[in-house]
């Protein structure tokens, strides 16, 4: 009876066992169709963008291509997809760098890696730790080590003020020449094992996994490669990652960047990157950063395969590099993913404690983590969730209370050691070891320690309800967290990496359902300290991706072996290979549709040496066209009050950027008057007010407060430059004698009346209409009735040509009149002598009810003969318009 229960307990357990391994898998697959259906939902409608041909191209490109790899990885047991992957690898690296001029930057960064390799190698094998590792892992963990040498190295030469490329070469060669004796000694010999086995994998072994996995990164991988050496244009690069170490090189020192807070936030990454500069300029920094990525990708297949097999580490791999965010950061000189790598391996310096006994690990994991520290403070949730981890797992493994002591205070000093180089320059600098954090003990508080400060309830209750709703938003409201795309910027990877199944496989032992359950705990703690901290963009999360895509991993291959032995399992098995083909495909949709910055989406013309670095630039960012400008000044170089551009490289002018300086704020919003305002700028060394139109009107709780007035800029400024909505003047301390232009346009208050009813002197577009009533007339007899395009048959404007000069600056403006808010354009199309458009300048204006005067000044470009300018209404309402005026300079008569 006893053995009938057994059995029948027995019998329970196992059905229970099996609906929720059945259950677990439904999940799993759920989740990769749903990161498909992602993916494609982005692409064809990626709102507030909109889709393009060349999506479409891209989209065939990236389908024909991984369907290509799905038919071809078997033939020749995988030689043959090998021999094309390395083909085109051949031709990725050679075509740029013959045709983008890349050779110099992509040799400097071959040597500069080798001998990171080197140095990271000799490191290992001092601490007696090689042989715990493969190959692979050797190549990873050294390369890393060696950057960091490089980190500390950059942050002497800045403290000594020896940032001169002789200096960064000398020490290069140093370490070069003393590593030669130790390449022949121990590095060759470590590599040929490894290239005997590739040798005999060739001949004899079954190699599809292998071109599976390479050719799948290679497809992965292109466009984030093509992005890393070409001229930087997203915002943090050029606000400081990259520019404050081209004005540290041009220092010759680490230097204060008084007009820049944020510049202080450029730690160890920045030392890289400037020591990067030193050797081969502004291509460098990107390239790094991919390699990072890369870096990471093969810690992440490593750990895959340690804790699992050789499936588990590829598609661990595959499911990091795929991710949408990781395809578009690594390829852009920001840090998160040197973040990442230093934080994962970390973490992986825990593990190898762990399975090894070797308390020399433990070391590394400090240092590791120290870097990480002091490189970006917004790993400090995944490391303290990590050191806590692990101090738990040191009190386990140490029966002795003062060893256990001894284990954690080792780590965490090592962890300060290598964070208190940027913790005490940023008090020396602002103030506050922990800047921009605590910032209330110095002036300029940051936003969130304030908000803290005086509503800590409110704040902590609105944490824990985005912690509530943060895993369905980072999948399917991404771009609420990360504002560069239309979403699906993580696709499907934390739903992924769910415990569907990998806590659960009975196939899996204990021991390692252990060690998967801390990897869940890491990444779920993680995050949500992450989000409760107010670290929630998705970026600061990255060193948790690494651990997502091994849980990931863990996941299929439970659900693989569930399956195996079963009838339909190789139907399963292929469906399955299908899926992850789709899912790879989709992710490649997601990073294309957010390149907006690029019509292109990638600078793929860049890259063939069909564009050069002025082209590509005055295509894609908006603000070079005026930095050239400034450097062509004989006063170079300036000193500027910028609203609306936070950019700082391209140019040798200091930028001083509200953002970053409060300061700014109180100077404008707190002056007596214009003529005061204008001494106080010129007693601090301004030369120039640059405002970029757009962005202040798209940001106006940020710039408004330090806009100075109409009636400032006419009296103590003269434009010295304008073009794309962008308005350059020159301060002018004194002040200027008022002067009034000829108003070159005629008939410019529609007093003059053909005989078919229409003003002189005017082009006319369908319906405008001649007002005499006297409320709706600014001066004279009429005014000029206009309506917007909707509905088309009441749609009218009119323009009038004037000759103009190029190169001078000009104003339009008009008396506008409303009863409820309309928005007008102010418009000018540049002609050449043949009345060919060659440009045209157009700003949007909401107008307030009544009678209200609008003006824009703007520059005439090269080439112009003609302005032609218009008097135009938007939408389906109604405006009325009169006493326009065009002249030359600022000052409408």
């Amino acid at each position: 009876m006893a053995q009938l229960q057994d059995k029948m307990s027995s019998s329970k357990a196992n059905l229970i066992r099996k609906i929720s391994y059945w259950a677990g898998a439904i999940f799993l697959i759920a989740s990769l169709i749903l990161g498909i259906t992602i993916g494609l939902a982005i692409f064809l409608n990626p709102a507030p963008f909109r889709l393009s041909p060349i999506d479409i191209s891209w989209a065939w490109f990236y389908g024909l291509a991984i369907l290509g790899i799905g038919a071809t990885f078997r033939i020749w047991r995988g030689r043959l997809l090998l021999v094309v992957s390395l083909l085109c690898l051949m031709a990725l690296i050679f075509v740029p760098a013959l045709k983008a001029d890349l050779s110099t930057a992509m040799a400097v960064l071959a040597w500069w890696l080798l001998v990171c390799a080197g140095i990271g190698h000799w490191i290992l094998i001092r601490f007696e730790l090689h042989s715990d590792l493969s190959f692979l892992e050797l190549i990873c963990f050294g390369i890393g080590l060696g950057f960091a040498v490089f980190m500390l190295l950059g942050l002497i030469l800045g403290i000594a003020g020896l940032y001169y490329p002789p200096a960064a070469y000398s020490i290069l060669l140093a370490l070069t020449v003393a590593l030669v004796p130790y390449f022949r000694k121990n590095f060759l010999p470590a590599v040929q094992p490894g290239i005997k086995q590739v040798q005999v994998s060739w001949r004899e072994g079954d190699l599809r996994l292998a071109a599976l996995g390479a050719s799948l990164l290679l497809v992965l991988i292109l466009g984030a490669y093509l992005w890393s050496f070409a001229p930087p244009v997203r915002f943090d690069t050029l606000t400081y990652q990259i520019a404050a170490p081209e004005i540290y090189i041009r220092h010759h020192s680490m230097v204060k960047i008084s007009e820049s807070m944020n510049t202080m936030l450029v730690h160890y990454a920045g030392m890289l990157y400037t020591y990067g500069m030193l050797l081969a300029g502004e291509r460098l920094p990107g390239m790094v950063h991919l390699v990072f990525g890369l870096l990471a990708t093969g810690l992440t297949y490593t750990l895959g395969k340690r804790l699992g097999n050789s499936y588990v580490g590829l598609i661990a791999a595959l499911a990091f590099l795929s991710t949408p965010l990781v395809s578009v950061e690594i390829g852009s000189a920001y840090i998160d993913f040197i973040t990442c790598f230093y934080a994962f391996a970390a973490i992986y310096s825990g593990f190898m404690w762990w399975e090894s006994l070797e308390n020399r690990w433990l070391s590394f994991s400090g240092i590791f983590a120290g870097l990480t520290l002091g490189t970006k403070l917004t790993t400090a949730p995944t490391l303290v969730t990590y050191i806590v981890i692990l101090t738990i797992l040191i009190t386990v493994r140490e029966p002795s209370w003062k060893r256990r002591t001894i284990r954690v205070c080792w780590v965490g000093f090592l962890v300060l050691l290598f964070a208190s180089p940027w913790m005490i320059r940023d008090w020396l600098w602002s103030g506050t070891p922990l800047y921009p954090y605590k910032a209330s003990w110095y002036q300029g508080s940051s936003q969130f320690v304030a908000r803290i400060a005086s509503n800590p309830n409110v704040v902590l209750s609105n944490n824990l309800r985005k912690l509530a709703s943060y895993l369905w938003d980072i999948v399917f409201n991404s771009q609420k967290y990360y504002i560069e795309s239309p979403g699906g910027i993580l696709s499907a990877l934390p739903f992924l990496a769910l415990p569907w199944l990998y806590l659960t496989w009975i196939k899996y032992p204990i021991s390692q359902r252990k060690r998967f359950f801390l990897l869940f705990i890491q990444i779920v703690a993680a995050t949500s300290l992450s989000v409760l901290f107010n670290f929630s963009l998705v970026r600061y999360i990255s060193p948790v991706f690494p651990l997502m895509a091994i849980g990931a991993g863990l996941n299929f291959e439970a659900l693989r072996q569930f399956l195996q032995g079963g009838k339909r399992y190789n139907g399963a098995l292929l469906s399955g290979f299908l899926l992850m083909l789709a899912y790879i495909f989709s992710t490649r949709l997601a990073v294309t549709v957010p390149r907006m910055i690029y019509p292109e989406r990638y600078p793929l013309k860049y890259a063939l040496g069909l564009q050069n670095k002025n082209e590509f630039l005055e295509q894609n960012l908006r603000i070079y066209s005026t930095f050239e400008f400034l450097g062509r000044l004989e006063d170079s170089p300036q000193k500027i009050l910028s609203l609306g551009n936070e950019f700082r490289l391209y140019t040798p002018a200091t930028i001083s950027a509200s953002e970053d300086e409060s300061r700014i704020y109180d100077l404008v919003a707190n002056a007596a008057s214009a003529a005061d305002l204008a001494q106080l700028l010129w007693e601090k060394g301004y030369d120039y007010i640059l405002i970029d139109q757009p962005e202040v009107l798209a940001r106006p709780t940020l710039y408004t407060r330090a806009v100075p007035s109409q009636e400032f800029l006419r009296q103590f400024t003269k434009v010295a430059n304008t073009e794309q909505d962008i308005s350059l003047y020159r301060l002018i301390p004194e002040g200027k004698v008022q002067s009034y232009s000829q108003n070159l346009l005629e008939n410019n208050g529609f007093e003059q009346v053909d005989a078919s009813g229409h003003p002189t002197a005017w082009q006319i577009y369908g319906l405008p209409f001649l007002e005499n009533q006297t409320t709706l007339v600014h001066s004279g007899r009429f005014s000029l009735k206009l309506h917007g395009p909707e509905p088309p048959e009441t749609y009218g404007f009119v323009y009038q040509d004037v000759l103009v000069e190029a190169g001078i600056t000009y104003t339009v403006g008009y008396w506008t009149f409303s009863e409820e808010p309309v928005i007008i354009s102010l418009q000018i199309y540049w002609l050449d002598e043949n009345h060919q458009q060659i440009g045209d300048q157009t700003e949007w204006k909401e107008t307030q009810s009544g009678w209200n005067w609008y003006q824009m000044t703007t520059m005439a470009p090269v080439g112009t003969y003609y302005a032609q300018v218009f008097a135009n209404v938007n939408g389906d309402r109604t405006a009325w318009f009169d006493d326009l005026c065009f002249v030359e300079g600022q000052i409408c008569p």
